[in-house]
């Protein structure tokens, strides 16, 4: 019963670091994409990332909150 429980512990362990792995595989897969798109069209990155555009005609902030930032 103890050998059961050993392996039912290893595999419960090997199912874990493959799920990290491939968690991690997905994040810089993610990454790298989101990079790759910065680079060559921004304006398709901000859309697919659901965001506004960093722009020069969005909302005007007031120097003291730049400056607290």
């Amino acid at each position: 019963m103890q050998k059961l429980t050993e392996r039912i512990d290893d595999l419960k362990q090997r199912i874990a670091a493959w799920e990290k792995r491939i968690r991690r595989y997905t994040e810089r897969s993610t990454w790298f994409n989101q990079n790759r798109l910065f680079q060559s069209d921004q304006k398709r990155l901000y859309k697919s990332l659901g965001r506004p555009m960093v722009s020069g005609t969005g909302p005007v902030r007031n120097q003291a909150d730049t400056v607290e930032f």
